[in-house]
């Protein structure tokens, strides 16, 4: 079955189309601002929970330090790690990065040839990415 239509107005069509698009990508930013900060938090929060490990002792400064295990998300030492994580936006809110200036950041997210990797943000965006589409609809659906 097909069904076909004429458009009587063009001009208006073409108005409330633009309206649309506008919307959406307002809708689009809101939403991603949301979910980039659910990401940048679960980053956090999962290094500091300091999860399972061994025990292991660290000089310079002297100190006792819990050592993730190997593809779990590291735990925190200094704080280093957790203090450089930031969340930044793009081309007018359109794009969200997410990340360390840290090397050793990408030490533990992709592992070396002498370590295991401890991925903490990609870990974080699979964590927080799945119900992204219902944020989304939720934010659109709202927008006026």
């Amino acid at each position: 079955m097909r069904i076909f239509g004429v458009v009587l107005n063009p001009k208006a069509a073409d108005k409330a189309a633009k309206n649309i698009e506008k919307k959406m990508l307002q809708a689009r930013k809101v939403a991603l601002f949301q979910i980039a900060a659910k990401i940048h938090e679960s980053a956090i929060k999962t290094i500091n929970d300091n999860g399972d490990g061994t025990a292991t002792r660290r000089y310079n400064p002297d100190r006792t330090v819990n050592v993730s295990k190997p593809g779990d998300t590291p735990n925190t030492d200094t704080g280093r790690l957790v203090q450089s994580i930031r969340m930044e936006f793009t081309d007018g809110g359109a794009t969200a990065l997410i990340g360390t200036n840290l090397k050793y950041g990408l030490y533990l997210e992709f592992g070396t040839s002498k370590m295991t990797a401890r991925p903490w943000l990609s870990r974080a965006f699979k964590d927080n990415t799945e119900d992204a589409g219902e944020i989304f609809a939720k934010i659109y659906g709202k927008e006026k």
